[in-house]
């Protein structure tokens, strides 16, 4: 890096000059102060690139994380930013260790804890490609250099089975689920545990369901008209996915109850969506929750799109027949079910 020289008051003075790349991804040019020595100014300026090249290596993986969520945060979209929160409470369990001495045991470590190994192979191979995107992070913006990854024991896939039969979630375990959900965590969880209950008796796609604003329900029915996907409103599937569901009395009561929830709210709009208010709820959320509160109340796991099977399966259950009867048939479904569910209702 060059050394400047000057005259001042009589004497010689140097400083350095060097550029560098900072948090931002800007290059920033360092302009130092004017040493009496020239030797000084070497020194100064190879101290500075010391720590630029070598890092920070007191701050904490939590530290980072924060940082890179905040970078990230300029170009992702809300629902993708809210995954992204999702997954980095999944690495908590590294916040308090310094990132540039995080080894590869303590990410082997990470990946045996109970909770992590319950996780499907799909969610722990999302999980590692954010915690090396975290660790480029820090490399770039930090100059912390630590390549915990080379020696970590690899993920096992799953060995490959049988194709699976068509999922249904029996009567009996929904209705224990719905159960424990809907009074779980003080209903913190209830936009969660309503939408569940939509689709498994609409037989709505999740994307639908999701969705849905209260524009969209207009007291009788549920009109799906367009789709909102990765911060964008789109056409649904097929043309024959725009349709209208009649809606029975029970879940009319909870679209109901989510509206006044909502209304409290001086920036309430029609506009907000029945299952998240103000913002998007992200299927992945909704999937995580969904698994959260099936371990809690002894349900075993099922697929999300298994209650929109389920659905279909309870109607023929129920006695139908042809499709083109599908709307007066489910009067008869919506009777029937709520009567197995809640003889009182």
């Amino acid at each position: 890096m060059p050394i400047y020289e000057r005259k001042h008051n009589g004497k010689k003075q140097w400083c350095y000059r060097c550029y560098y790349t900072d948090f931002n991804g800007d290059r920033v040019q360092k302009h130092s102060k004017w040493f009496n020595t020239r030797k000084e100014a070497v020194a100064a300026e190879s101290a500075f690139m010391q720590i630029k090249v070598v890092g920070d290596q007191n701050v904490t993986f939590y530290e980072v994380t924060l940082k890179w969520y905040e970078f990230k945060s300029r170009t992702l979209k809300p629902s993708t930013l809210d995954t992204k929160r999702v997954y980095l409470n999944m690495l908590s369990p590294l916040n308090d260790k310094k990132m540039a001495k995080i080894t590869y045991l303590d990410i082997d470590n990470f990946f045996e804890l109970p909770q992590i190994k319950s996780y499907k192979y799909s969610t722990k191979k999302t999980l590692l490609t954010n915690l090396r995107n975290i660790f480029r992070f820090a490399k770039k913006y930090y100059g912390i250099i630590n390549d915990s990854f080379f020696k970590m024991a690899p993920l096992i896939k799953p060995v490959a089975t049988e194709a699976k039969k068509l999922e249904i979630v029996p009567k009996s375990g929904f209705k224990t689920l719905f159960e424990y959900a809907v009074t779980s965590r003080e209903g913190a969880w209830k936009d969660t545990t309503y939408a569940i209950w939509t689709m498994y008796m609409t037989g709505m796609r999740v994307s639908e369901c999701l969705s849905l604003t209260f524009e969209d329900f207009d007291g009788k029915y549920i009109h799906i008209r367009r789709q909102y996907i990765r911060g964008k409103w789109q056409t649904p599937k097929t043309k024959n996915s725009i349709r209208k569901i009649a809606v029975d009395e029970k879940t009319k009561s909870f679209i109901y109850e989510l509206k006044k929830y909502y209304s409290s709210f001086d920036e309430f709009e029609e506009s907000w969506f029945i299952f998240g208010g103000y913002r998007h709820m992200d299927p992945e959320i909704l999937r995580l929750r969904k698994n959260k509160l099936c371990a809690e109340a002894g349900v075993p796991e099922f697929n999300i799109h298994a209650l929109r099977h389920s659905h279909a399966s309870n109607l023929i259950e129920a006695g139908v027949k042809y499709v083109q009867d599908i709307e007066t048939s489910r009067a008869l479904f919506y009777t029937y079910y709520n009567g197995y569910l809640w003889p009182s209702y």
